[in-house]
């Protein structure tokens, strides 16, 4: 797989050029993947980005990887150490040359599409489903 690195851009042009990267497969095309079932507080999570530096530490570059992977069909939350390492092996990251850049991917990962697909129906929605039952 090549490395790809964010080099200036915004956001969204820096997952298409990256889109052969798993975790960003599952923001461009999340229709493709199984949704995650709630968790105890009722809630749902499909990557919980992190930026991390590498392991040149402060003077190499900075990676945006997923803690919460696909693994069976299910979406589990690895603990940090254990994410890097697997998203290093794997390729399942972006590299950046600045921490910043990495960290304004973690906070603007989710594309429009993203969103709407994972919102939970409205009111009105959930009432016409439960109607049709």
């Amino acid at each position: 797989m090549a490395e790809k690195k964010r080099k200036g851009g915004n956001v969204e042009n820096v997952l298409k050029a990256n889109a052969s990267v798993p975790w960003v497969d599952r923001v461009l095309n999340p229709q493709k993947y199984p949704k995650p079932a709630p968790d105890a507080r009722g809630e749902v999570a499909t990557h919980r980005m992190a930026a991390e530096y590498g392991p040149d530490g402060p003077n190499g570059p900075a990676y945006v990887f997923p803690t919460v992977v696909l693994q069976g069909g299910k979406y589990v939350e690895l603990p940090l150490n254990e994410a890097m390492n697997r998203a290093l092996r794997i390729g399942d990251y972006i590299k950046t040359d600045k921490i910043e850049d990495a960290i304004e991917i973690t906070r603007k990962y989710k594309t429009k599409e993203f969103n709407n697909y994972y919102r939970p129906p409205s009111a009105g929605q959930r009432a016409l489903t439960d109607a049709g039952r």
